[in-house]
Parts: structure tokens; sequence; C-alpha cells
């Protein structure tokens, strides 16, 4: 509604002068008053009704907003090749993208718009539409693989104002990899069915490719699920732009196998014809549950320098991998410390111990533990024996957690000086998995740690590491936060700060608040320059009153600090006074030297880091290296809290062996918990529970130092065979076949339900959770399409392996998980060698544009108006009218129950013309008698019309006060008639005791109450 017009005002504005000559006729004061609050009841109104209504402005504007869009994906940095700027004239593609936006820049009106937002897995604005000048701006942004043109449009229109109209140029290869390009371009457009009616114009122009000699290795198909000991086909695709020659090897979990047509064990070699072809080869399966094939392309050498390999530019895009899952039995895995070289004694003994528990045991080392879940598929049993946290990485660990509750793995943890507490498991995935508690406040408090860590802020350790978006400092913090929760709540735990001066993050004080000293870690950011010395005075000073058994310093830093000589003085000072100091230093322009003598005077232990991505271990290490370690040796006996058939066996065993030594914890207050070895000092040493769908066992002694009568214990083999058959993963589900893949960016999910007949299962409620390569897991349902068939299917935007854990029940009754999954390979951003030019057209005529050039007449009219539209810009007035409607409430109020007009009366004159006060009782007076005129009366009448109405009303209440009888003739024993009362005119004085009756039939009390009420009445 067209708001601005001024007639609605010149209305009101009359109406407040003719309201007051029709309702003031006889006051004009009062009739003004009335005037005004009718008038601000009606705008009032008028204001709540606009609000309701979400009224606005509507006006058309020729503003013009351009956001160009440019693919900066991988596959384009690679191929993409020189563009025609001018007829005859080419430039390559980064060049020619400049000179496309610098001349935009120039030849755009003044009040017109450009902005810019690059591209590949997810879209990042790098200039919002601005009428300033975009030169200068940089467009490299790293971006994670892939190309996602829908989300990048989206981005874009989400960028163009309300007050504007809106057009994208989009300039990509069309290779998308993930998301919807068509359906984001309906939708932007206003198409039908989108709803949205955004209105934004969005042309195309494709990216050049430039690609000489290339080879791809696509794909590599083979069967999801199949029989262990059966040979399965392997389908291997390779593209070529020129052809070449070259060897095919295949790889089944980490061993090449033979697959040249002679048997020879050689490479098969092939020579390629430009176009695609497909090899097809064949590998047999084993007894393993999980089989992973990885197939390469070796080109061979051309001997020319331009081209080191024939027809194959590129060798990053030479393989791919995918997966065959069997019903065969899984494995059972001891990770192990090896020790030069050599599995420890303690994992031998277990290996042997558990021969006839499984088919197949394996002792790798920690760094061998999968990271990701499908590959966990093949262990039965995890067993940790004497590891350390730090050791495994995080990846790995929380791939074992899901592994054990998702799948129903089995998990021990065997003892050793690191491992459980000690070992820094505490805050890990895996600490909550465990049947006993690693916390031991209660017990450990005189034993307390006091640490604190000098964190470096300085500016440097804002750069990035490793190409990827985490920063130095981002990564420090990580480290230190989980270092901290890995210290007991009753350490003390302080961080410090410092740049070029120092201040405390987190105070000292006990480590309570796991999640708060994180949080306040996580923030640090950088900014300044290098100053040690004042950190370590201030940790120094918390440190010196501090009554604890180990009193430390962490000190990181990445330069090289001011006062750095002075450094290693103050650091043998604080190790005089029982405070010691360790070291941590960062990247190659560390002052390593410096921070190692501060290390060697502090009675610490200095870690020269130059990957910063390891400093979560380091720091896990150092703290665990600095406490008191949570171990108890000694001679203990082993006594049954329960049932001598702990492991399953039946049969009691010939006496549980003593120990040396073990790991201290407590136990769980669950009673699933069951914990039937203990010491007969009552610590924990053996326990188990089911964690989910998988059991977790826990066994605090070693199996070599601290347990030698174990070792040489006639049933030590049966023990342990029968507590690793109890924890193992029990078999799967017959019941269900599951079939996984990856096709057009969609992760499928296939099930097959059979009973043991071989007849379909109907009615099934299935569901699968999906994890991808990122850890990330999300749940979606499966529908049933046909007999005993279900299916789903879902994003799959990053580069990995994903997983789908499948259950399924039929009402109450649940079946055993089955597990599958697919690979989409690291190269698939670059295996298509072409530009989808359909992709890129279909796009244009969705978005209500065109294909354009990138040349160079083209972005000298990138803002021609022709075919776009004015913009309809609406401003909802919705605030404006809040405000307008709250003080038009309030001056309704006013005018409503304020009497204005007492302002504006004339106040009366004496003689000399001095103006006298007027009193209420006259303001009330001259109101009466304005009421009407011909019967006003003198105030001298009033006054005495007023006094006989109030003798009156207490003549009648003394009346009706007089007691009443039937009988009104007086008897012998009547009390003599009391004499009539007579009112007097002035005011009745209630301290009078000439006028107060005590006669009266009413106490003295209730008779002075009543001439109270009586002269209120009165008056």
């Amino acid at each position: 509604m067209g708001l601005t017009d001024p007639l609605w005002l010149a209305v009101v504005l009359l109406l407040v002068p003719l309201a007051a000559v029709v309702l003031g006729r006889r006051s004009p004061i009062r009739g003004a008053r009335r005037a005004v609050a009718l008038v601000c009841r009606f705008l009032l109104l008028a204001a709540i009704a606009l609000v309701l209504a979400d009224a606005s402005t509507v006006r058309e504007t020729n503003r013009l907003a351009v956001v160009v869009v440019i693919d900066a994906s991988e596959s384009v940095d690679r191929f993409a090749g020189p563009v025609e700027v001018e007829p005859g004239s080419r430039e390559p593609f980064r060049s020619a993208l400049e000179s496309f936006l610098r001349i935009a820049d120039e030849n755009r009106g003044p009040d017109d718009l450009l902005g810019v937002v690059t591209f590949g897995g997810r879209a990042v604005a790098v200039a919002t539409p601005t009428t300033g000048s975009i030169e200068g701006r940089s467009f490299e942004r790293p971006l994670p693989d892939g190309t996602d043109i829908g989300r990048a449009l989206d981005l874009a229109a989400a960028l163009v104002p309300s007050d504007a109209a809106g057009r994208i140029v989009l300039i990509s290869d069309g290779n998308a990899t993930s998301g919807d390009a068509l359906g984001a371009a309906l939708r932007l457009a206003g198409g039908a069915g989108s709803g949205s009616g955004d209105g934004v114009r969005i042309d195309t122009a494709a990216v050049p490719y430039s690609v000489a000699g290339e080879t791809v290795v696509e794909s590599v198909t083979v069967p999801g699920r199949a029989a262990p000991g059966t040979r399965v086909p392997v389908r291997i695709e390779i593209a070529s732009t020129q052809g070449g020659n070259g060897r095919l090897r295949l790889f089944q979990n980490g061993v090449e196998i033979d697959i040249s047509p002679d048997n020879d064990g050689a490479p098969l070699p092939v020579s390629l014809s430009p176009g695609r072809q497909v090899v097809l080869a064949e590998a047999l399966l084993g007894s393993r549950r999980m089989n992973r094939f990885v197939v390469e392309y070796e080109p061979d050498a051309s001997g020319s320098v331009a081209s080191a390999f024939t027809g194959d530019a590129q060798l990053d895009n030479n393989a791919a991998e995918a997966f065959t899952l069997t019903s065969g039995a899984g494995s059972i895995v001891i990770v192990d410390q090896y020790e030069n070289g050599e599995p420890t004694p303690a994992a031998a003994n277990l290996a042997r111990a558990m021969q006839t528990a499984s088919d197949r045991i394996e002792v790798v080392s920690p760094e061998s533990l999968p990271t990701d879940l499908l590959s966990m598929q093949d262990y039965d049993l995890v067993v940790l024996n004497n590891v350390p946290a730090d050791a495994v990485a995080a990846e790995s660990q929380a791939a074992l957690a899901a592994h054990v509750t998702r799948v129903g793995c089995g998990l021990i943890m065997v003892g050793g000086r690191s491992s459980f507490g000690a070992g820094g498991w505490a805050g890990t995935p895996i600490e909550p998995l465990l049947p006993l508690h690693l916390d031991l406040s209660e017990r450990l408090v005189e034993r307390r740690t006091a640490l604190v860590f000098v964190l470096d802020r300085s500016g440097s350790m804002g750069s990035t590491v490793g190409g990827t978006f985490r920063s130095q400092q981002a990564i420090a913090n990580e480290a230190a936060a989980g270092a901290a929760a890995t210290l007991g709540p009753t350490d003390l735990v302080g961080v410090v700060a410092f740049s070029n001066e120092a201040d405390w993050v987190v105070p000292l004080a006990e480590n309570e608040n796991v999640e708060q000293t994180a949080e306040a870690i996580r923030g640090i950011s950088s900014n300044g320059g290098t100053n040690v010395l004042p950190a370590l005075q201030l940790a120094a000073e918390a440190l010196r009153p501090v009554e604890a058994a180990v009193k430390h310093v962490i000190v990181l830093s990445d330069g090289r600090s001011r006062s750095a000589d002075a450094l290693p003085e103050f650091a043998q000072t604080m190790a005089d006074e029982g405070i010691n100091v360790s070291t941590i230093s960062v990247g190659d322009n560390a002052d390593t030297e410096t921070m190692f003598l501060v290390a060697e005077t502090g009675g610490g232990i200095h870690y020269a880091v130059t990957n910063p991505s390891v400093l979560p271990r380091v720091f896990v290490r150092a703290v665990r290296t600095i406490r008191d370690p949570l171990i108890k040796e000694g001679d203990f006996e082993t006594v049954s809290l329960g049932s001598a058939g702990v492991s399953g066996v039946t049969a009691p065993y010939s006496g549980w062996p003593g120990l040396r030594g073990l790991v201290l914890t407590r136990f769980r207050e669950d009673p699933t918990a069951l914990a039937p070895l203990a010491t007969d000092e009552g610590d924990p040493v053996l326990a188990h529970w089911n964690a989910e769908l998988g059991r977790v066992g826990a066994y605090t002694a070693d199996a070599a130092a601290w347990a030698p009568a174990w070792v040489g214990w006639a049933d030590f083999a049966r023990f342990w065979s029968g507590f690793a058959r109890q924890m193992s993963r029990p078999p799967g589900n017959p019941n269900l076949e599951l079939d996984t893949s990856i096709a057009d960016g969609r992760f499928e999910i296939r099930v097959a339900a059979v009973d043991a007949e071989g007849q379909s299962i109907n009615g099934l409620s299935a569901e699968a959770t999906v994890f991808s390569p990122s850890g990330e897991s999300r749940r979606v349902r499966l529908d049933q399409v046909g007999p005993g068939a279900y299916e789903a299917a879902v994003p799959a935007r990053e580069t990995g392996s994903y997983v789908a854990i499948v259950r399924a029940g039929d009402g109450d009754a649940a079946l055993a998980p089955v597990i599958g999954g697919a690979t989409r390979g690291d190269s698939v951003e670059y295996r298509r060698l072409t530009p989808d030019e359909r992709l890129l057209e279909a796009v244009a005529e969705a978005g209500g544009g065109e294909r354009v050039s990138l040349d160079r007449e083209t972005a000298a009219s990138l803002f021609d108006r022709r075919d776009i539209e004015p913009k309809r810009a609406e401003t909802p007035l919705r605030p404006w009218l809040l405000a307008v409607t709250l003080l038009l409430a309030v001056l309704d109020i006013a005018a409503r129950r304020i009497s204005w007009d007492r302002f504006f009366e004339r106040a009366p004159r004496d003689a000399q013309g001095v103006e006298q006060p007027v009193s209420v009782a006259t303001r009330i007076r001259k109101r009466e008698r304005a009421v009407d005129p011909s019967v006003a009366l003198s105030e001298t009448d009033a006054d005495r019309v007023a006094m006989e109405a109030r003798q009156r009303r207490r003549r009648q209440r003394v009346d009706n006060a007089q007691p009443q009888r039937a009988d009104t003739t007086p008897s012998a024993t009547d009390p003599p008639a009391r004499p009539p009362v007579i009112v007097p005119d002035e005011p009745y004085e209630p301290n009078d005791p000439e006028k107060d009756d005590p006669d009266d039939g009413a106490s003295g009390l209730l008779a002075a109450k009543r001439r109270a009420r009586d002269r209120y009445r009165g008056d």
C-alpha cells in the first residue's frame, strides 16, 4: 500500500480541529482533549492492523547485482585450457578469468553490485556484492575435493540484495560430483514447483579443457559380498585420451596377486586405445571377512623429458579400490608396542594362549590399526596389550569404539605400565566402554599433580598446516585440551597464553570441569610476538604455594622468544623450587636449541615436533610421563569374587595364581559390570560387561613381568582362549544379505531378507546407520521395494569409505546387524576428461539465461539489463510500525487518564490583580455548577445544604442504633428515658470527655469505632 501518500496525513490533521468543534461546544479545551483521545485511539487501531497485515512499501529499482560463480575444483586446475578472449587471441584460463572480472568491474554503473563465489566440494564467498572495486581479491582458496554446483548457486543467490535484480554467471566445467545443479537453477529462477519466485537469472560459461594425453582408472568393481574360498570377478574400467602402453597391478589386502595370462606373477601388460575400455580379472577369496582390492596402472616411460609417460600426464588418478565382504570368520588382533621389531613377550604369550580361540591371530603395531570402520570388519576381537592411548590414532580409537558398540566386535584391554589410566586412556572414546573406572580421585588425593600449560599464541601460530584449513594454533589448542582431559578431577591444571605479554586463560585450579577448561583453551587466538619469560614467571608464581606431589610446566612455542638467554637460568630456578619444566618446539622455525636447554635445566623433557598434526599425541605423552604412574606393585593374591567359570568354561580352574603388580582401577557400580577376580587388597583384576552390541573385558595385570605365575600356570591357555571366545563377536546374520555401492554421488544400500528355507521376509522394520569418511553418522530408514527387498540411499559427497550398519526387526524380534560399505575414489574429481556441456546448457535454460563466453565483449556487457526486469523492492514496515504502535498506546492512555484541561484554566485574581490558588473543593463545586447553570447555588447556600444533609444522616444513624421494643409503653422497671440526642453543627470531637457517654450500651472502644465510622460517612 502507498503509505508515502500525504493524503492520509492531511485527513488525520483535519480530524483534530473538526472533532474539537463538535465535542467542545461548551468547553473548547475539554473538547480538544476528547478529540485528541479519539484520534489516538483511531491511529492505534490502524497501526495494529498494519502490523498484523505485515505492511510494507514496494518500489521498483533498476539496480543490478551480478555474482560470478567460479569453479575452483581440482579438475579445472588440472585440465583448464586457454580461453579465446578476442578473435585470434587466446590467454591461459586464470589470466583470462582475471581480465574478465576486471573488465566487468570497469563497465558497471555507479549503483551496480559485483560479487564473486568460488566453489569445489563447498562454496565460499570471496567478495559479497559491492559497489566498490574487487580488484586485488585473492580467489585461490583451499576447498574440499569435489564439485557441488547446486550449493554454489544457492550461496550466490543468497548474496543478492533484496533491493536489486540478480544475475549469476556460472563459470565451470560442469563435472558435478555432488548436489543437484539443475534443481537449484529451477528453484532460484522461480521454475515450476519451486515456489520461491526469486527470479535470479543464471548464465553459464564452459571452462575449456586442454588434455593432451591422460589415462584414468575410473573404477574397479567387485561383488559386495561373496562366500569365502570362491573366485570373484574384478572389472577394471580405464579411460585414455590418446591411448598408451602400461601395466596393471591388482592388490588384495595389500598383497599383489597374479592377473597375468601366463601366471608368471608379473603385472598385466595393457595397450590402451583412445576412449574407455574394460579389463577383466579374477581373484580368489580367502577366509578373511574383509577383502580390499586396489588396482594401479603404471604407464610406460616415454623417454621424453617433456612427457615422462606415454599418454599419461597425471599419475594420481591411476588407482581405484573396492571391497568384498565374506561370511568367513574374523580374526583376533593383538595390538602391541613392538620391541626391536618383534612383539613383546606379553603379546607373544597371549598369542600362543589364544590359538584355540580363532584360526587367525595377528599381532600388529598401534600404527597398523585401521582408521575406518569398514577395514575393522575383519576383526572379531581386538586386544590392546599394554598400549598407551597416544600411540593409537584418534581416528582408530573412534573406529574401534564404533566397531564394538555398533557392530558387536569384542575388546579386551590388558594391563601394563602403559595401559588403563597410566596409559592416558581417560577421556578417550574407549574409556566409557571399559567395565572398570579409570578415575581414582578418591584414593589419590595426596598424590595429585599440578600442571600448567604455557601456550604460544603469537601471530606465527595462525599459519595453516599441511594445506589444510587448520592452523597450528587450533591444533595446539586441541592438543592441550585433550591432554587436560587425561588429568584427574583432583589434579590442578592451569593454562597461560603468551605473545608479547602473558595472561591466564584458565587459572590454576582443580580439574573438575574438563569441558569448561577445554572450551577456554580452544578459544585462544593468534596475534603478536613471542615472549616466553613473563609466562614462565606467572606459572611459577602460581605453583609455588601449591601442595602437590608433582609440579610441572609444559611450554609450547614455534618461534624465537625475546630474552631467550634468560630462559634456561629461570628454568633452573624453578627446578630448584621443585617445579619442573618440559618444552615442545613446533615447526622448522622454532628455537629448538633454547627449548632443549630450558627442558634440560628445568628437569623436564624436550619434544621437537616438525609436523604439528602429531601434537595431540606428544601432549598426552608428556602428561603421562609427568604424572605419577597409576600402578601398584608387590605380591598379591588373586581372589575369586564370583563363579570360577569366568570365561565361559564350566569346569573350575586349578586355583588362581598370584600377581606382582597391576594398574589401579575402580569397580563400576553398574550391576551388569561383572568383576569376578580381585586382589586380596580389593583391587580389580578381571572384569567384563556388554557395551551395546559388543563385549568388553579388562585384565589389569600384564601377561609377562607382573604375572610370571600366570604364564607358568597349567590353565593359562585355557583361561585366555575361553575368555577370548566369550568376548569375541558372534557369527553374522544369515537372514540378511547386504549390497552397497556408490553411483552418481549417492551411497546406495540394498538388503535382501530371506529365512532358513529361502523364503522372502516381508514387513521388516529396517534401519541403517551410515558412517561417512569424516566419521559423521546418520540414520536412514530402508523402504521395502519388493518381496524381501529393502533399499535406501544417502548423498556421498566425500572421498573415502562409506559404511552402512543395517539393523532389522520383525516386531520385538531383532535380527543380528549386517555391515557393508563402498569407497569413493580419491581421484573422482578428475576422472572425467571433458567438460559436461549438456549440464551447463540445461542449467542456463532452467535459470532463464544463456550460454556465454569468457571473452572481453561479454565481460563489458555483463551489466546489460537486456531481458532483466526491474526489481520490485519490498521494504517491511513492521519494525517502524511496532515503535509507532507503542508510542500511540502511551498517548492514548495519557489522553484518557490525565485531566489536561486544568492546566489551561485561569486562576482568580484579588483586587490588586494577584492570582489566588484554587482549592480542590472549589474546583469540584465549579465542575458541579457547570453541569446545569440553572440550578447553581452560591457558596453559602451550598455549605448550608451540605451541613443539613450531614445532620440528617447522623440523626438517622442514632435512631437506628436505639433498641426496638414491641410494647412502647414505659413500665415501672424501665430505666428513665434518655433525652433526645442533639447533634451539634460543629464536627464531633472524640476526645471530649463530656461527649463520651460511658453509660452507652456499647463499650468505650466500640463507641469510639462507631463515632469514627459516623464521621467518615458524614464527611
